[in-house]
């Protein structure tokens, strides 16, 4: 009877292990910023079920649903990178991400703060055949690259040619232009 015990306990830790393992590497954390104006927060991306994902904050110790994609609108995996800077000039931090849609064709999502939720939409999008996800080195980079105030992307980038170049995306409050 001890040793059935023990193997049943043995088995739920590595079930309990499995399952930490699998929710470390179905999120983004670590995303720090004023998302509510005032204080800064930190914030997470994972993925809810198939096909979605959740943006959340966390407010002292509880972390607040933000946003949430419906099914089957966003695959987590996808997701190459993200970045927090203050995209529309609202002095609320945003979320930027950058999505592979498949077929060389990359997007750059932004989840805009009103203070106590996300809007999400496509600030930029390269078109099939345009952009290698695979070529993205490291991953997207908040700057003002232009001092205006609002925040830019830098994409570090390895051109076929082994010349590594960044690509910066400007941002005019309302979408990103190169």
């Amino acid at each position: 009877m001890k040793i059935l015990m023990r193997i049943l306990i043995s088995i739920s830790v590595v079930a309990t292990v499995l399952s930490s393992i699998e929710a470390a590497y179905s999120q983004i954390s670590g995303l720090r910023g004023k998302f509510d104006g005032t204080k800064t927060q930190e914030a997470r991306i994972r993925e809810v079920g198939s096909l979605a994902v959740a943006v959340e904050v966390k407010d002292g110790k509880t972390w607040q649903q933000w946003y949430a994609t419906r099914r089957g609108e966003a695959n987590f995996s996808k997701i190459l990178s993200c970045t927090v800077g203050e995209f529309n000039g609202d002095k609320k931090s945003d979320i930027a991400c950058l999505y592979d849609y498949g077929n060389f064709d990359v997007g750059i999502w932004v989840f805009t703060s009103d203070g106590k939720n996300f809007n999400s939409s496509i600030w930029w999008r390269s078109g099939k055949g345009n952009l290698n996800p695979n070529s993205v080195v490291g991953g997207i980079e908040s700057i003002d690259n232009n001092n205006d105030g609002l925040s830019d992307l830098k994409m570090p980038y390895l051109y076929p040619n082994n010349i590594r170049n960044d690509i910066v995306f400007y941002s005019d409050g309302k979408k990103f232009y190169r």
